[in-house]
């Protein structure tokens, strides 16, 4: 999962740094509802959080 994909920002400019954590929680509840429905159904969920603040090789938020 990509963080941005589940940030609240204008998608057509870079993310700011006041914006890394405006969490859009609609995006949120549907990872966790995936996650419930893969474990009513005994499927392992592994989420890696591709490129969260502090912890991204990578420079920037674009």
């Amino acid at each position: 999962m990509a963080y941005p994909g589940y940030l609240k920002f204008d998608r057509s400019r870079n993310i700011l740094p006041d914006e890394v954590r405006n969490i859009d929680e609609e995006k949120t509840d549907e990872v966790e509802e995936f996650v419930y429905m893969c474990n009513k159904y005994n499927l392992h969920v592994c989420l890696n959080l591709h490129r969260a603040p502090g912890y991204c090789v990578n420079a920037g938020f674009n």
